[in-house]
């Protein structure tokens, strides 16, 4: 791994000796800005392009081309505004992104468009706010990314899919709509969106993946969709100033770290809809002094509720079978690095249930609600010879999540997830390696 990283890095150095011609380019932008005319065209995939004073116009039917960072042939202009014509169904990777593009603080984008692709406005930091339209149905990975200056941002009603790390490092994002068909919400998705204060989720969504909204340090509510199952590991983590969040009961798992470091949290109700709550969930929640934990959670990890200090009791229920090392009851000492139990913790739960065996393993008080709970029989309505086919409830078997395994991606040199090991990816090893700007993930190992 390491081998394969020094020669991406070596390569990445290498390009950027040799291209230097693109950054020579101040008499050009002095001309265009003074006299206004057109400077500049040519084509583009299926379209033309022409630069008339700063504004770079594509027009045609078709795709436009695709590109590696700086290697658009209107990226050694000055572009402070791009529009997209009517015709036009694509935007092509890396379009617009890193040199080249910094003064550019307006985009049209048509409703011909259907696709927004890789790393399309990434590092674009002039650009302010950017409506997408309901015809674009896939918004590429990075295509937004470290759009520093962008504030708001609406999605239109026929993305269904918001690619990993798209927004990741917009700092000025204050407000983002999105739109009614969005699906998947991806990795990393708006990572790092530092002045972003409330986000409500639709209904559409199923599936908010890993670390989507890591670092949102302003986010303080967020309105989860009545269709999402999964929240994924890391989801919300760090997000500091978060008071409020409503888990819908169509959730079923609450990923590792969902929650983690969300020292604003006070209070958190678990629907019965849950099954099982990740490694680390809730761990740092330091602000957190009452949690409800729905009556068909099972098994509760390591380190689930670890850290949360003025948590002094909870109230496990009978369907808990599995509840793994210091989920709760336990903080770490900050001048010795040691672990200590919260003074006075107590559980309360049914007698010979988990909840009893955890308290009495960890020297906890224990306060028994009565006797195990039994399942009401419902009398047969007529008779059967049929053997009864449903397994009586066991405790499950998963294992808990690994802290130190990538969740979707394994960092093999393809940066961008296009399938390939390319100059783009030594670049954007490069840019990360120098910190050009906000430092971008590599799958979940460079957190």
């Amino acid at each position: 791994m390491k081998k394969a990283l020094c020669i991406l890095l070596a390569y990445a150095v290498l390009m950027t000796m040799l291209v230097v011609v693109p950054f020579t380019a101040n008499a050009d932008e002095k001309n265009i800005a003074e006299t206004g005319d057109t400077v500049a065209s040519g084509t583009t995939g299926d379209c033309t392009w022409t630069i008339e004073g700063t504004t770079l116009t594509i027009s045609g039917n078709g795709k436009m081309g695709s590109y590696d960072y700086n290697s658009a042939p209107w990226q050694q202009y000055k572009i402070t505004e791009a529009v997209i014509e009517k015709g036009v169904t694509t935007i092509g990777k890396a379009a617009f992104s890193f040199y080249g593009c910094y003064d550019l603080t307006k985009v049209t984008i048509p409703d011909t468009v259907t696709g927004i692709g890789l790393f399309a406005f990434d590092g674009c930091t002039s650009l302010t706010s950017v409506t997408i339209p309901d015809s674009v149905t896939i918004i590429g990975n990075y295509a937004f990314s470290g759009c520093r200056g962008l504030t708001s941002v609406t999605i239109g009603n026929s993305v269904t899919s918001i690619g990993y790390s798209a927004f990741i490092g917009c700092t000025g994002l204050t407000s983002i709509t999105i739109g009614k068909s969005v699906t998947s919400i991806g990795e990393d998705a708006f990572k790092g969106c530092s002045s972003l204060t409330s986000i409500d989720i639709p209904d559409s969504v199923t599936s908010i993946d890993h670390y989507a909204f890591e670092g949102c340090s302003s986010l303080t509510s967020v309105t989860i969709g009545k269709s999402v199952t999964n929240i994924g590991s890391g989801a919300f983590y760090d997000c500091t100033s978060l008071t409020s969040v409503t888990i819908p009961d169509s959730v079923t798992s609450i990923g590792g770290e969902a929650f983690k470091g969300c020292s604003s949290l006070t209070s958190i109700d678990i629907p019965d809809s849950v099954t099982s709550i990740g490694w680390k969930a809730f761990s740092g929640c330091t602000g957190l002094t009452s949690i409800t934990i729905g009556k068909s959670v099972t098994s509760i990890s390591e380190y689930a509720f670890y850290g949360c200090e003025k948590l002094k009791s909870v109230t496990i229920p009978a369907s808990v079978t599995s509840i793994r090392e210091k989920a709760f009851g336990y903080y770490n000492d900050v001048d010795f690095g040691t672990d200590l139990k919260v003074s006075g913790f107590t559980i309360y739960g049914y007698s010979g249930t988990e909840a009893e065996r955890y308290a009495n393993d960890n020297g906890f008080k224990f306060v028994s609600l009565g006797g195990q709970p039994t399942e009401p029989t419902q009398a047969p309505t007529q008779a059967s010879t049929q053997a009864p086919t449903t397994a009586p409830t066991q405790a499950p078997t998963q294992a808990p999540s690994d802290p130190t395994k990538t969740t979707d991606r394994e960092f093999f040199g393809d940066i961008d997830g296009d399938g390939e090991v390319s100059v783009m990816d030594a670049t954007f090893i490069q840019r990360y390696a120098t910190k050009f700007q906000t430092p971008y993930p590599i799958g979940n190992k460079m957190k």
